[in-house]
């Protein structure tokens, strides 16, 4: 493929996008306005990497049929701006419905939106959803460019081009990315929260409720800190970390020029397409550097409870938002580098008039990052982790007219400068043993690590 310098890139951009607006932006016509056109393919982590922008996203389905790259803001909606969770949805799904072309929201929301966010976590805020000035969009058809504008009833065809153009000249193409920066870091330090020690004692406690009846089952969560020797890039780290370039949800959410929210999840929560939603079961884990993989995965009773209560709670909330529901995947082996789970996948067809948030509200938290019972368990996470969870679990996704790609948001860290924040959970059942549940968190963390040289 001929590769294009920056000048030529910018001005074959520049060219098409006048030719967009011109053709089709008739003022006054307030609202959100999307300009796409196609552009040659570039490494969406690389170019995101050398980017100037405090705001940076990026987002690529488990399938690996969409990757998206986004800059800055069009328009941005968090807790601060939209009050509670409901009104997010509502207001991005009027915002969708009164939209020129494809428009998307990206974001995430936190594991317990009701619940005091840790200091940590509270530039994240509770939830934040936001349209990219600028979005760089890989599908089956192609690479495309699109800017992304909030129009007032005085724009005009002249002045939109002009805010385009701005967003243009800042862009960079021929940028030399760095995307060995993690290795060539040092880890200075390593906190465990809890540390093994205190790890083993709360799965005992917790093994005594599940005893006592008080419990089915919770998912104890850690968080392990690192020290860098410098600054990491999220997108080097992404890069470290992506699956090969599917079997994972991997997302970026850049809040400022310090701090992301980085991972690649291989749950997904939803999926809507149409009146049709997808969701799943992904509970049961074990190593694939263990003596016992495979073909004993499924005849383990342990990891066949742990997925059956999740399957359960994915099944019975698809019941209460749709008219009929059938499983379309049962007990199935998903294979990932280092771990192997148990997925068990649902489809269903939506009633009417059931919102995004209805969705959200009524499948998360399952018990695959929750318990059971669903409102004990999340008090007992709050009671019992040393930490807030923050985005770590929740929901990470985007919504667009019609359609949404929603993933749990797993296997995930925090970069904020020099200082990693790993997070890792395991589900606790009736005869879980907290040595073996430590390694398996650990596992879990394992890409992370290799790719800062552990």
């Amino acid at each position: 493929m001929k590769q294009l310098n920056e000048i030529d890139h910018k001005r074959m951009i520049v060219k098409l996008l006048r030719e967009r607006i011109e053709a089709e932006f008739c003022a006054p016509a307030s609202g959100l306005w999307r300009f796409e056109v196609p552009v040659h393919d570039v490494s969406f982590l690389e170019w995101l990497n050398a980017q100037n922008a405090g705001v940076k996203t990026y987002f690529s389905s488990r399938d690996d049929g969409f990757e998206m790259a986004g800059l800055n803001a069009a328009d941005m909606l968090d807790d601060g701006s939209a009050g509670g969770a409901d009104e997010l949805f509502a207001a991005i799904e009027k915002r969708l419905a009164a939209a020129y072309g494809s428009v998307k929201y990206y974001g995430a929301m936190a594991f317990d939106p009701d619940a005091e966010l840790a200091s940590d976590w509270r530039r994240f805020g509770k939830f934040r959803f936001l349209v990219p000035q600028v979005e760089l969009v890989r599908q089956a058809e192609g690479v495309s460019i699109a800017f992304n504008i909030m129009a007032g009833a005085e724009d005009t065809a002249m002045t939109i081009t002009g805010r385009m153009l701005a967003a243009i000249d800042d862009l960079v193409f021929d940028a030399d990315a760095d995307m060995e920066h993690c290795r060539e870091t040092t880890v200075l330090s390593r906190t465990d929260l809890p540390d093994r020690g205190q790890w083993v004692d709360t799965v005992v406690r917790v093994l005594s409720d599940i005893e006592k009846g008080k419990l089915a089952k919770l998912v104890l969560a850690r968080r392990t800190a690192l020290e860098m020797s410098k600054a990491v890039s999220p997108f080097a780290l992404l890069s470290g970390i992506k699956n090969g370039g599917s079997g994972t949800y991997d997302f970026c959410f850049q809040v400022d020029g310090a701090n992301a929210f980085v991972g690649a999840s291989p749950e997904r929560l939803f999926t809507i397409q149409g009146s049709t939603v997808y969701s799943e079961a992904l509970a049961g884990t074990r190593s694939t550097a263990s003596s016992k993989i495979a073909g004993n995965l499924l005849d383990s009773d342990k990891e066949i409870a742990e997925h059956n209560f999740v399957v359960d709670d994915v099944a019975g909330a698809l019941k209460s938002l749709c008219d009929n529901v059938e499983t379309i995947a049962d007990k199935q082996i998903v294979t990932l580098p280092n771990l192997k789970h148990i997925s068990s996948a649902f489809k269903g067809r939506l009633r009417e008039n059931i919102s995004i948030g209805d969705i959200i509200r009524s499948i998360h938290p399952t018990s695959a990052v929750n318990g059971s019972p669903r409102e004990l368990a999340m008090q007992e996470i709050e009671r019992l982790e040393p930490f807030g969870r923050g985005l770590y679990a929740g929901p990470v996704g985007w919504i667009g007219e019609d359609c949404a790609d929603f993933a749990v948001a797993i296997r995930s860290a925090v970069v904020a400068g020099d200082v990693i924040s790993l997070y890792a959970g395991a589900g606790i059942v009736e005869s879980s043993d907290p040595s073996l549940e430590w390694e398996e968190t650990e596992t879990k963390i394992s890409r992370f690590l290799q790719a800062v040289g552990q």
